[in-house]
């Protein structure tokens, strides 16, 4: 919270006001939760049958009733406008830009990452915060993520994931800063066993790692 001003995260929807745009949501679990802090939600995904899976899951859980929250079947391309000089010329409130632009787990399936992550750069407002999170391109990565998850659990599809396309944390932190952006945090996702879930590990990238640039003023 503290990037946006004091807010009292023991509020019920602490970042309340806060525009955000989730890219390539999937089923839209993500989306709900980050609903569920008050941001209102923009959430996209290229597959048409995703956004209807993630819209009528959303309208069960009665806890979405006042959020603001809506999915879009779009790229996150189709947002920008066609010619970006004319973007750079355009006044302001002529598109829309996000106070945060976030795409997990999506960068290591993108054909031109570079491209992606200028895109995401580009639909945030100057202040505000892009956070991405992929898999690391290391030994582990292919073991848990390929290996494990395709050929031995089949948690995913034969296929899913191509190890080469994983980016590492130096190559997405120049990408970023080639696309105007800065580092504000980096740490790594690891699961934890005993309580059955992801946490934050600053001093392990190996795997699964998230991380927060700002974009200038």
């Amino acid at each position: 919270c503290d990037h946006f001003g004091p807010r009292d995260a023991r509020a019920l929807r602490p970042l309340q006001g806060l525009s955000l745009l989730e890219v390539g949501c999937g089923g839209g679990i993500l989306s709900e939760s980050l609903a569920h802090f008050g941001f209102d939600v923009t959430a996209i995904d290229a597959a048409e049958e995703n956004t209807r899976a993630a819209a009528a899951h959303a309208a069960k859980n009665p806890l979405l009733r006042r959020a603001n929250l809506s999915y879009k079947a779009v790229t996150a391309e189709s947002l920008l406008p066609p010619d970006p000089d004319a973007e750079a010329d355009a006044p302001p409130g002529a598109r829309e830009l996000f106070d945060v632009v976030v795409s997990s787990e999506v960068l290591e399936h993108v054909v031109a990452p570079r491209d992606f992550v200028r895109t995401l750069a580009r639909l945030t407002r100057p202040g505000g915060l892009v956070v991405m999170s992929t898999l690391n391109r290391t030994a582990w990565s292919y073991a848990l993520a390929v290996v494990a998850a395709e050929e031995v659990l089949g948690l995913a599809p034969r296929g899913a994931h191509d190890w080469q396309q994983f980016v590492t944390p130096e190559e997405m932190t120049l990408m970023a800063r080639a696309a105007g952006l800065r580092l504000k945090s980096l740490s790594g996702m690891t699961w934890n066993l005993r309580k059955t879930q992801f946490e934050l590990s600053p001093q392990d990238l190996s795997i699964n790692y998230i991380a927060a640039f700002t974009k200038p003023l």
